[in-house]
């Protein structure tokens, strides 16, 4: 049995195919060696270059989560004991720590277990040995915090660490997989290994402990095992002679995960829940983002009313002015905005300031929210990725170690911005997840995927990608590095923070920009080949449906009688 054979058996054994599914009922030849117009081929040779970037990111991946994972508590007293990427950031120069975020939601476990105020600084006995201000839901103190405090401080912050390198690790696997699928599988693999392994705000994210990253990373999960593509054909229907698809019990195990991993990340982090307008076509994340929005105000409305004091300082952490947070290691825009006032003698008052944030912030996202709504563009991780970055290009507390989500961010983003080829190939299962749908087929053809045929796109969310992962010039201008200065950005001048915040700045409404222009257009310039109506039952098929073209004409076109695609990506395609 040749090669080609093999794989082809190996793909259907996979997918559980058997009896010839993937074969032209006339020729017999398995349809990814049918004679189709020249396309690019999905599967890579082994030790490919692109195998050659993964494994050379994971070494020095590993080399620097080594130097991050062996750091003592206090490490600024400790010079030798220091990571390699110290010298790179404000917050691990001029800051304490390691893990003084990670140490803010242990400090909360350790108020629970005392029947203290998460909110406020004291402990009695002291255990956590120092942590910034606690600013989460007060569920996160009595649940996740009072599980962290099962072991000592620097131990659980070190299993903290381990778990966000297997979180990173189950996302690269995924990802790779998920470009199997497309033609420019070696470029995207390099990029997206290269770019989840060598992120620097990652290696800040581990230095603080923070929770940004596995946030991010659980809800682009999410995203990617809720696609459309996922979804199985299980049979005809009698009455139309057309495909019918169902999830199939694998996949609805995986829609059940996703529904978990975004439901646990809108409660560690509450930011996913901005992305809910952008998941009416995803029933299993709405249901989730609903019931995680609905947990989160049912257990902190009566816990704020019993304590005022500790709703007035969550507020003033994560709502309040801005102003107080515009130093080194802030890469907001509002702060580049404030910075550039500075430049050109125009500084606003506190008030005005305020006034200015809060407008900006309603109009901007009120109009993305609308642009989302009223988009015909069909691909649900532009829309949620529009609405979440568009909540970084507003907000005032953005710190290079948030970054670390919008490196994921970007890479789904890319993924769904790569242009396909010319051919009858599809990169993805075109049903929609929707049981209104279900029995429906689709057009097939790369007119109506969800990918975007939008080069220019690929290469601005790239080149974004690029400007995200590598350092800020923060190490250029501190020379000294001296940790007993609070804040040296303060004596330099106003034009060289300018170019240090704008370098973080630029690739995230750069990103934002390339979301939103993506939805303003179809996700197809041309109509659909085969319709996408649904057969009424026991009727004719709609208006449009494929209508059962000669088999050999099908396959010469690279296609079967339903208009599926004889593709050689590995998933099974629309025929019995």
């Amino acid at each position: 049995m040749s090669q080609a054979e093999k794989g082809t058996r190996s793909d259907e054994s996979r997918w559980g195919i058997t009896g010839g599914e993937h074969e032209d009922k006339e020729s017999g030849v398995p349809f990814d060696q049918t004679p189709t117009q020249e396309s690019p081929r999905v599967g890579v040779k082994p030790w490919a270059w692109d195998r050659a970037v993964l494994i050379a990111g994971l070494l020095i991946h590993l080399v620097l989560f080594v130097s991050v994972f062996r750091q003592p508590l206090d490490v600024n007293d400790h010079p030798d004991r220091r990571a390699i990427t110290w010298s790179l950031y404000h917050n691990s120069i001029h800051r304490i720590g390691p893990g003084a975020d990670f140490f803010a939601v242990y400090h909360a476990g350790i108020a629970a277990r005392q029947g203290r105020n998460p909110y406020a600084q004291d402990e009695s006995p002291t255990v956590t040995p120092y942590f910034y201000p606690y600013r989460y839901l007060p569920l996160m103190g009595p649940t996740f915090g009072r599980w962290l405090t099962i072991v000592a401080p620097l131990a659980s912050y070190r299993l903290w660490l381990v778990f966000c390198e297997v979180v990173l690790g189950l996302l690269l696997w995924v990802f790779w997989r998920q470009w199997t699928k497309l033609p420019r599988v070696r470029l995207g693999r390099a990029v997206t290994s290269a770019a989840l392994l060598l992120s620097t705000p990652y290696f800040l994210e581990l230095h603080m402990g923070q929770f940004t990253f596995v946030m991010g990373a659980f809800c682009a999960l999410a995203f990617i095992w809720t696609e459309p593509a996922l979804r199985r054909v299980v049979g005809r229907d009698a009455a139309t002679d057309t495909p019918r698809s169902g999830p199939g019990s694998a996949n609805r195990a995986r829609q059940a995960m996703a529904g978990l991993l975004f439901f646990a990340a809108s409660l560690l982090k509450i930011l996913p829940l901005v992305m809910l307008p952008a998941l009416l076509r995803r029933r299993v994340l709405l249901i989730a983002g609903g019931l995680a929005g609905l947990v989160a105000v049912a257990t902190a409305y009566p816990y704020f009313s019993h304590h005022p004091d500790q709703w007035h300082t969550f507020k003033e952490l994560n709502f309040g002015s801005p102003i107080p947070t515009m130093a080194g290691g802030n890469y907001s825009l509002l702060f580049l905005n404030l910075l550039s006032g500075m430049a050109i003698g125009s500084v606003p008052t506190v008030e005005q300031f305020d006034r200015m944030a809060f407008l900006f912030r309603i109009i901007l996202m009120t109009a993305t929210v609308v642009l989302v709504l009223a988009s015909r563009n069909r691909s649900v991780e532009l829309k949620a990725s529009a609405l979440f970055l568009g909540h970084f290009v507003t907000y005032g507390h953005i710190w290079e170690h948030h970054l670390s989500a919008l490196v994921v961010i970007g890479c789904l983003m890319l993924l769904h911005l790569t242009p396909h080829d010319d051919g009858p190939f599809p990169l993805r299962d075109p049903i929609e997840d929707s049981p209104s749908e279900l029995g429906e087929v689709a057009s097939t053809g790369p007119e109506t995927s969800h990918r975007q045929r939008r080069p220019w796109a690929g290469a601005l969310t790239l080149t974004a990608l690029a400007l995200l992962v590598l350092p800020t010039p923060w190490p250029l201008f501190d020379t000294a590095k001296d940790p007993s200065v609070f804040d040296p950005s303060r004596g330099w001048s106003v034009w060289t923070n300018i170019g240090i915040t704008a370098s973080k700045v630029i690739p995230v409404v750069l990103l934002y920009a390339v979301a939103c222009v993506s939805l303003l257009r179809r996700s197809s310039d041309h109509p659909p080949v085969f319709g996408t109506g649904a057969a009424p039952p026991g009727g004719a098929p709609a208006e449009g449906a494929a209508t059962g073209a000669a088999p050999a004409e099908n396959a010469a076109a690279g296609t079967t009688a339903t208009g599926a695609p004889a593709s050689a990506s590995g998933e099974p395609p629309l025929t019995t």
